[in-house]
């Protein structure tokens, strides 16, 4: 079973997801992601909000710098997503095209929480 909190929060975000329920899946795949990439790449408390708000960026930087472009593009695509969908905001700016394909698409939504499922696996077993 699932271990720690972002696992609990991983599987929940496809149990979500298949069911069509996608603000519920993309903030808890979100979530879980940053809370898995602080751990994993030892970027301070996942508890203290301040850290939290600079973790995006810093969990981005790290995978660029391990070379990680693959995962680089699903971290800010699941991004990208749910803050369209949580805040109701159309895609700008980097990946916009992309984003707006997705939201218009359930597949496409459910395919994303699956690659951000993986993602989260592959860093809660890096640890």
């Amino acid at each position: 079973g699932a271990r720690t909190l972002e696992e609990r929060m991983g599987k929940r975000a496809l149990f979500f997801a298949k069911r069509g329920q996608f603000l519920k899946a993309y903030t808890l795949i979100y979530e879980a992601l940053i809370t898995a990439g602080m751990k994993r790449f030892k970027l301070g408390n996942p508890d203290s909000l301040e850290e939290r708000w600079v973790a995006f960026r810093n969990i981005k930087e790290r995978l660029y710098i391990n070379g990680m472009n693959k995962d680089v593009k699903v971290f800010k695509l699941v991004s990208f997503v749910r803050h369209a969908i949580v805040h109701g905001s159309q895609p700008r700016g980097e990946l916009a095209g992309e984003v707006a394909s997705i939201l218009r698409d359930d597949k496409k939504l459910l395919s994303l929480v699956e690659d951000g499922y993986k993602l989260l696996q592959k860093w809660v077993v890096a640890r």
